[in-house]
């Protein structure tokens, strides 16, 4: 959840090199773990979207991430009303709007507890940048989704 995202911004601030190998094959079994509509995929997602966040972004982008996430969670809130996309899906699965509400306290709160300890990782990507903030965003901003289409999905 988020920790292939991760892997791969810290290789884009290290300037890694990746090889396309046409033969190689991975296989994924979609929330195989935690399960599609489950309490602890929805809590691990928004979580880590957030550390995510914390320890990658530049500091111009981590200025907006409250704004961002506020779009994001309107766009739930609207695709829950339309009975369509992941939000729905959690409804639909037997859950309420207050277990979303707590997800998103919960998330929240371990993101305060854990903020010395994620700014000294954000620190060590820092340290091992080979781009700066522009090429970075710049990156970003190629493969970019907007937060409503990712509340929307």
């Amino acid at each position: 959840y988020c920790e292939d995202t991760d892997l791969g911004l810290r290789a884009q601030w290290a300037a890694w090199r990746c090889r396309y190998v046409a033969g190689a094959l991975t296989y994924h079994d979609y929330s195989m773990t935690a399960g599609p509509f489950s309490r602890l995929k929805a809590h691990l997602v928004e979580r880590n979207r957030i550390w995510l966040a914390i320890k990658n972004f530049p500091p111009r982008l981590l200025v907006t991430l409250p704004f961002v996430s506020l779009v994001r969670y309107l766009s739930h809130l609207r695709s829950i009303r339309e009975s369509s996309g992941a939000a729905a899906g959690f409804i639909r699965s037997g859950h309420s709007g207050w277990s979303i509400a707590a997800i998103l306290r919960r998330a929240h709160w371990e993101t305060l507890i854990e903020l010395p300890r994620l700014l000294k990782k954000r620190n060590m990507v820092r340290a091992t940048r080979r781009i700066d903030a522009a090429e970075f965003i710049h990156i970003l901003n190629r493969y970019r989704i907007t937060a409503r289409e990712i509340g929307r999905a």
